[in-house]
């Protein structure tokens, strides 16, 4: 088992998550409090639900705002 230096923040109820995908090649995400990382291969997201890891290929953050918690990733 991998060690992960990132705890998973506590999940809260009182902020809205929406993930919605779009045929694979966009996934729009709300309620992102924090890009941890990212690549061509791997996005990693804190969101108001806890880490949320996105993996394709040549992936690439289209719309990136923290303060209203929206990120946009495309890729396959």
């Amino acid at each position: 088992m991998m060690n992960d230096p990132i705890q998973s923040p506590t999940p809260t109820r009182d902020k809205s998550h929406i993930l919605t995908a779009r045929d694979r090649e966009q996934i729009s995400v709300s309620g992102v409090s924090e890009v941890v990382s990212f690549d061509e291969t791997n996005v990693r997201l804190i969101t108001s639900r806890g880490i949320l890891n996105l993996e394709g290929e040549g992936l690439r953050i289209h719309v990136l705002n923290t303060a209203d918690g929206a990120v946009a990733v495309t890729g396959k």
